[in-house]
């Protein structure tokens, strides 16, 4: 079933690369970073280099940024040296994200599903953690943050009786994702 989702996403991803790229290039942030492009992203520390711990936050809307948000103020009592990176899905998750981050440099759109932007966005932001919120799973970028040995941690990951039924229907391909 993997297989079939990583030929799908690959038929997607170049059926609709002309007008991703024209996008990109028109200005687009977000077809910017969904093509795997975060040069806007910035450390705290002008090298680059930083000894504090970089978390990824992902929220698919604006009410799992708020669930989200939550969680950051959490993570950044804790460990007040934590650098926090945010991605979301849709428009309103991204302008509600920049206003609870003060920072629209550590706030993206979540790269396309498809092993070249998201080793782009791995190999540009080095992160030490990922915490996605809700059941945003994304096989693809699950697999290569793998490779990367980054943990991934699925926050608030509730599943409806009838969202079980059909995660059985992929069993075998979601166990290779969250084993």
């Amino acid at each position: 079933m993997l297989t079939l989702y990583k030929i799908f996403t690959f038929l997607v991803f170049y059926i609709t690369w002309p007008f991703t790229f024209w996008t990109r290039l028109s200005g687009s942030r977000k077809w910017h970073n969904r093509l795997g492009f975060f040069d806007h992203f910035k450390l705290d520390d002008d090298n680059g280099k930083t000894d504090s711990m970089l978390i990824w936050l992902h929220a698919s809307s604006m009410g799992e940024v708020r669930v989200l948000s939550t969680l950051a103020e959490h993570l950044k009592r804790a460990d007040s040296t934590v650098e926090l990176f945010m991605t979301v899905m849709t428009d309103t998750g991204f302008e509600y994200a920049c206003k609870v981050t003060d920072d629209s440099n550590r706030v993206g759109f979540l790269p396309l599903d498809y092993h070249a932007p998201i080793r782009r966005f791995l190999d540009t932001i080095k992160l030490d953690a990922a915490v996605f919120i809700e059941t945003e799973i994304w096989p693809n970028m699950v697999v290569e943050r793998k490779k990367g040995w980054i943990p991934f941690f699925l926050a608030n990951g509730r599943v409806s009786k009838k969202g079980a039924g059909r995660y059985t229907l992929f069993k075998s391909g979601l166990k290779k994702i969250l084993g």
